[in-house]
């Protein structure tokens, strides 16, 4: 679920920015930009 609502997140910001999101992510995913979930904040702190 995490790299779904990632990429969701990424093609909104791209929507709002006026950017075509499309190219954006063939940009990103050429240059090897991602950043790996080891290495993401976390959105929500779990307990336990």
């Amino acid at each position: 679920m995490f790299v779904h609502e990632t990429i969701l997140s990424l093609l909104a910001t791209w929507r709002q920015q006026g950017r075509n999101p499309y190219e954006e992510l063939c940009r990103v995913v050429s240059t090897n930009e991602m950043i790996s979930r080891a290495h993401a904040v976390p959105a929500v702190e779990t307990s336990g």
